[in-house]
C-alpha cells in the first residue's frame, strides 16, 4: 500500500515546480518497490511506521530467513536514509479498545494523500490496518484509489468519488487536475460559480494586506455598549498581526523542539496566511459592519431634518437639502459597499482565516481537515475558493517526522491546550457576554422609546382633552415632529440589533464556549495523570476541538451569508 501525496505550491502558482510526495510504510514487498520507483522519479519519500523504526525492522526481519532478513534490513535503512520525514507510533499493541500502531500508520497514509496506491487481492479486511482498511477510508474521505491486483498485475483499476471502477488509469490525471486546480474544469468558461471563484481567487491575490482599515468603526461604537473597549479609529496591519503574533510564534517555537520542518511548515504556510487574512477580514469587516450602522444613524438623521423643517418653515430649504444630502450619502455608502463587496470579502477572508488557525492542530497528529474536493461548494463561489485556498496551504505541509510518544502527546496536549482551547473558550466567553448584552441595551433602547412615545400621546391625548386651544397652539408641532421620530429611531435601532444579529451571535458563542469545556477537562485530566498519554486521547481531542471550532465558523457564516447591504440593508 502506498499513497501519492500531490503538494506544494505547484499545484496552485505555475511558476514554482510541483512537489511530488509518496507516503508508505517500509513492508516486505510492495512498499519497498513502490519506494525505490518514487525516489528514482525525483519524489520526495516519507515513511509512516507503527513503531519506533528499528524496533519494527527488527520485528518485520524476524519472520523471515537469514539471507532475506539481510537484504531486507540494508534495503529498509537505505530508504530510512533517503525519506524527508518518518513518522512512528511507540502505541502499545496489546490494549484492543485504542487503535495499534498498523491502524494509525493506515488512517495517517490515507490522511496524508491525494490519491492512495494499493497492490490489493480484493479480498476483505481480516482486522484494521490492512489494505481493505485503507480502501474503504480513501473511499469514505473521496480520494481516488489505483487499485493493482496482487493476483495479476497487469490488471488496474480506477476507482473515482462517486463513480462506479474503471479499467485503466486514463480518467486520472484528469480528475487531478479538475479537483486542485482552481480553474481547470472543462467547462470553466460556461460555468459561472466556478469562474466567479476564479475572479474571487485574483482579488484575494491583488488585496494590499499593508492598508490600514479607515473606515469609521461605528459597528465597534455599538459594541462599547456590551462592554467592549472602546476602538482605535484606524486599525494598521501590525495591529492585527500583533494581537495573534504571540500566540502564533509560541505554537510554532513548541512545535519545533518536535519537528523543526514542521514548524517552518506551519510558520510559513499557515501563520502568514492567516496574519493576511485575518487584517483583511478586520479591514473589510469594519467597513462592510461600520456601513451599514452608518445607513441606518443616516436614515435617522435624515427623518430627523425633515420633521425639523416642519417646525421652522422659514429654514425648510436647507432642512431638505440637508435631508437630501443623507439620502445620498446613505446611496453612496451602499452602492461602495456593495460594488466592492464588502460584505463577500468580509465573510470569506474571516472564514478563511480561521480555518486556516483551525488546520494547524492537525500538524501535531498527521490528521487532515482540508477537503478532500475543494469544488464541492462550487455552487457558492466564496466557499469554493476559500475551500480551494485552505487545501493548498495545509497540502504544503510536510507529514510530521516524530516519534509520537508519551513526551510527543502532552507537549502537543499542552500547546493545544494553552494556545487554542483556553483562548478560544474565553474568546467565546466574552464574545457570548459583550453580544448579549448590546441585545439587551438596544432592545432596552428600542422599549424605551416606545414607552416615551406612549406617553407623548397619553399626554398630548389628555391635553387636547383638557385644554385643546393651548395644545393646538404649543403642542401640535411637538406631538407632529415626536409621533414621527420615536418611530423612525425606534426603527433605526431595531435595524442595527437585526442586522448585526447580536443575539444570535452570543448564543453561538455560548454553545462554542459550551462544546470547549469537556476538552478543557479532558485536557486537565490527561495532562495530570501519571498514567502514559496516548496518541489517540491526543488525536480525540484535536478532533473536538476541529469540529467545534468549525462548527462555530459554518454557524457563523449562515447567520450573516445574507445580510447584504442595502440602502435598507
Amino acid at each position: 500500500m502506498g499513497a501519492v501525496a500531490l503538494r506544494g505550491q505547484g499545484l496552485y502558482e505555475v511558476e514554482s515546480p510541483t512537489l511530488l510526495r509518496f507516503v508508505t510504510g517500509l513492508a516486505q514487498g510492495a512498499d519497498l518497490i513502490a519506494a525505490d520507483q518514487a525516489l528514482a522519479s525525483g519524489w520526495s519519500l516519507q515513511l509512516a511506521l507503527p513503531a519506533e523504526p528499528e524496533a519494527f525492522l527488527a520485528e518485520a526481519a524476524s519472520q523471515m530467513s537469514a539471507e532475506a532478513s539481510s537484504r531486507y534490513l540494508e534495503h529498509a535503512r537505505s530508504l530510512l536514509k533517503s525519506a524527508s520525514a518518518v513518522m512512528s507510533f511507540d502505541e502499545p499493541t496489546a490494549n484492543a479498545a485504542v487503535r495499534d500502531g498498523h491502524e494509525l500508520v493506515c488512517e495517517t497514509v490515507v490522511a496524508q494523500s491525494d490519491v492512495l496506491i494499493v497492490v490489493w487481492d480484493g479480498q476483505p479486511a481480516r482486522g484494521f490496518g490492512g489494505t481493505a482498511h485503507a480502501v474503504r477510508l480513501a473511499v469514505d474521505r473521496g480520494l481516488p484509489v489505483v487499485w493493482i491486483d496482487a493476483r495479476d498485475g497487469s490488471h488496474v483499476r480506477l476507482m473515482l468519488p462517486g463513480r462506479e471502477p474503471t479499467e485503466g488509469t486514463d480518467p486520472l490525471w484528469k480528475w487531478i487536475e479538475s479537483s486542485l486546480l482552481l480553474d481547470a474544469q472543462p467547462d470553466y468558461r460556461q460555468f459561472k460559480p466556478l469562474r466567479d471563484s476564479r475572479q474571487r481567487w485574483d482579488e484575494f491575490l491583488m488585496e494590499d494586506a499593508t492598508r490600514s482599515a479607515r473606515f469609521p468603526p461605528a459597528f465597534h461604537l455599538i459594541l462599547c455598549l456590551g462592554g467592549a473597549p472602546w476602538p482605535r479609529w484606524i486599525r494598521r496591519a501590525k495591529d492585527s498581526a500583533s494581537a495573534w503574533l504571540e500566540n502564533w510564534e509560541g505554537y510554532v517555537e513548541a512545535l519545533r523542539q518536535q519537528d523543526p520542518a514542521m514548524a517552518d511548515g506551519v510558520r510559513d504556510s499557515l501563520m502568514a496566511p492567516f496574519l493576511r487574512a485575518d487584517h483583511l477580514a478586520e479591514r473589510f469587516g469594519r467597513a462592510y459592519r461600520g456601513a451599514y450602522v452608518l445607513v441606518y444613524l443616516l436614515a435617522g438623521g435624515a427623518t430627523l431634518v425633515g420633521l425639523l423643517g416642519l417646525i421652522w418653515l422659514d429654514q425648510k430649504p436647507w432642512f431638505v437639502a440637508t435631508e437630501l444630502m443623507m439620502i445620498l450619502l446613505m446611496a453612496v455608502v451602499a452602492w461602495v459597499g456593495r460594488r466592492n463587496r464588502w460584505h463577500d470579502r468580509w465573510l470569506e477572508y474571516r472564514a478563511l482565516a480561521e480555518q486556516l488557525r483551525i488546520s494547524r492542530v492537525t500538524a501535531w497528529t498527521a490528521d487532515s481537515t482540508e477537503p478532500s474536493d475543494p469544488h464541492g461548494d462550487s455552487v457558492h463561489p466564496g466557499a469554493s475558493w476559500v475551500s480551494w485556498y485552505l487545501r493548498a496551504c495545509v497540502r504544503q505541509l510536510p507529514m510530521p517526522a516524530i516519534r509520537v510518544n508519551d513526551q510527543h502527546s502532552r507537549l502537543a496536549l499542552d500547546t493545544i491546550s494553552r494556545r487554542d482551547i483556553a483562548p478560544q473558550h474565553a474568546f467565546n466567553r466574552k464574545t457570548e457576554k459583550i453580544q448579549g448584552h448590546v441585545h439587551e441595551r438596544l432592545e432596552t433602547i428600542e422599549n424605551t422609546l416606545l414607552a416615551l412615545l406612549v406617553l407623548a400621546c397619553v399626554a398630548y391625548l389628555c391635553g387636547n382633552l383638557l385644554a385643546p386651544d393651548w395644545v393646538e397652539q404649543h403642542a401640535s408641532k411637538a406631538m407632529t415632529l415626536v409621533g414621527a421620530l420615536i418611530p423612525a429611531l425606534g426603527a433605526m435601532v431595531l435595524g442595527i440589533r437585526s442586522q448585526g444579529e447580536f443575539g444570535a451571535y452570543s448564543a453561538r458563542s455560548a454553545d462554542t464556549a459550551a462544546e470547549l469545556l469537556p476538552l478543557i477537562a479532558r485536557t486537565r485530566r490527561l495532562l495530570a495523570s501519571p498514567t502514559r498519554v496516548r496518541f489517540e486521547d491526543l488525536r480525540l481531542v484535536c478532533r473536538g476541538l476541529v469540529e467545534a471550532l468549525s462548527n462555530d465558523t459554518y454557524a457563523w457564516r449562515i447567520v450573516y451569508r445574507r445580510k447584504h447591504l442595502s440602502m435598507s440593508t
